[in-house]
């Protein structure tokens, strides 16, 4: 659904980010409009200082930092999602905080690269 912005794969790129399979995570929470919009809040407040994306390469790299916020905001609903049957058991049990502050961490780093 949202192709053209986070990259061809993105799905997959997401759920292995995440570690977890489609039954875990299928493209409806990927693609669910608070997760979507979520991410775009945040993205639009770490643009701010970012002046212009006048490259391909500039543009693939916001593109990958979407995809780590975005992958961000899921961690919050499959920690909910994990935290019941079905989905509460240790195949499905992950550090949902520590990946996380992952995502969030790559994702700055790869803004504060776009600032420069």
């Amino acid at each position: 659904m949202y192709t053209e912005y986070l990259g061809a794969n993105y799905h997959w790129e997401i759920r292995k980010l995440l570690g977890a399979g489609d039954t875990l995570c299928p493209d409806s929470i990927i693609d669910a409009e608070y997760n979507i919009g979520a991410m775009k809040m945040i993205m639009t407040q770490k643009m701010k200082d970012v002046t212009r994306i006048d490259s391909e390469e500039k543009f693939q790299k916001l593109s990958k930092a979407a995809r780590y916020y975005l992958t961000a905001v899921i961690c919050v609903a499959l920690k909910s999602r994990t935290a019941v049957a079905p989905y509460n058991t240790s195949k499905y049990r992950r550090d949902w905080d520590k990946i996380r502050e992952k995502c969030l961490s790559k994702a700055e780093k790869i803004i504060s690269s776009l600032r420069a």
